[in-house]
Formats: C-alpha cells, structure tokens, sequence
C-alpha cells in the first residue's frame, strides 16, 4: 500500500499505483489548503525556476460519478488561472482518465503541489502525510527510491 505517493516519471516509475484516502481525512484536507494557500510559490517558481530547480508536479483531482482521486501531474505549465500536465500515476477508480492524458485544472483545484530544490523537496504536503502514515520500513523503502530529501 505504500504507491503512488508521488509519482512522477523523472523520480519514481515504480510507484504508479494509487493510495486510497477518504475525502473526511482532516489532516490530508489540511495539507490540501496548505497547497491552495502557497500555491503563488509553485507559480512563481515554475515560470522563473532557480538554479537547482526540477522535478515541478503538481495534484489534482479528478471525478468520476461519486469517486474521486487525485492525480500527479508533471510536465506542468500554468497559464490563464489553470494548469495543465500529463496524468504520472495509475488510476484505481475513476475511469475517464488515464496515465498520460492531458488534464487541466483551475488554480483553486489543486491538491497539492511540489518541485525539488537543490536536491530538496518544497511543497508535498500530501506526500509528507501519506509518507508519516507508513510504517518504518515502508516508509524507509519509499525514501530510499527517491532521488531527494525530505525535511
């Protein structure tokens, strides 16, 4: 169960399965409004990214009749109030999309966002929760296939 935490193609192609959490959870909705509220630091950082920057991902919803999932994104672009990137993780209920596909969405509708700077990780707040969730090994094991740190 330890999948899809984040799951971009540059950082992690063997974590494409998706990680139920119920839409109730308070400490994922918390570390959604975080995201929502520094989202300006994604954008500015994306458009105007320093030296060390990569790896830009951003969350998103998607939905499918009464299921829900968000997705990472990469390959990102804002432009116009929306972002727009490819799906970078498998789908386990919502049908409409695929890895791969195109997808955007409002600035207000994300659920998270991240890029990693000098080899360290900025923003993740989903990812941060969802990691502290597993157990030690798990969460060793998830650690260990990224190519950066989490403070």
């Amino acid at each position: 169960m330890a999948a899809a935490l984040l799951c971009t193609a540059a950082a992690c192609q063997d974590l494409r399965t998706p990680m139920g959490v119920p839409e109730d959870d308070a400490d994922m909705n918390r570390s959604i409004a975080r995201a929502r509220a520094e989202v300006a630091t994604f954008i500015e950082r994306l458009e105007r990214p320093a030296a060390g920057d990569r790896l830009f991902a951003l969350r998103a919803p998607v939905r499918d009749g009464v299921h829900v999932e968000h997705f990472w994104l990469d390959g990102v672009r804002y432009r116009d109030g929306s972002f727009e990137g490819s799906i970078a993780n498998d789908q386990e209920f919502v049908r409409t999309v695929k890895f791969g596909d195109r997808l955007r969405v409002a600035r207000d509708e994300i659920s998270d966002w991240m890029f990693v700077e000098n080899n360290r990780l900025v923003g993740g707040y989903t990812l941060r929760v969802m990691l502290d969730r597993l157990d030690a090994e798990e969460r060793k094991a998830m650690l260990a296939s990224f190519d950066f740190t989490i403070e």
